[in-house]
């Protein structure tokens, strides 16, 4: 399942990250442009979404719930802490980046 997730969230993200301006400029207009770099930091989030799909059933399933509250502990700190440094030096694309940071450590 790990594989098969993935190559899911990679292909996914691949996808998202190439079609970032089309889908950006499609759903919102010229005026929503400056968002497309922001869904291109997203899609490095995708692939840990995926992985942690695949991975949370198996934990629960084991009684390795308390495990699985500490890791998303770990990312909410990860998110907190990198949000508060660089929100304020790269607006959205640093909370972007922040989530990102955040979903890998959770992974």
């Amino acid at each position: 399942m790990t594989e098969t997730m993935a190559l899911g969230g990679v292909l996914v993200a691949l996808f998202v990250s190439f079609a970032a301006e089309p889908i950006v400029l499609l759903l919102g207009g010229d005026e929503y442009r400056g968002a497309v770099p922001v869904l291109q930091i997203q899609c490095l989030a995708v692939v840990t979404i995926f992985l942690a799909a695949a991975w949370n059933p198996a934990i629960v399933a084991l009684g390795h719930a308390r495990a699985l509250v500490a890791t998303t502990g770990t990312g909410l700190i990860v998110v907190v802490a990198a949000g508060i440094v660089l929100i304020p030096l790269f607006d959205a694309t640093g909370a972007a980046a922040a989530a990102a940071l955040a979903d890998l450590a959770l992974c």
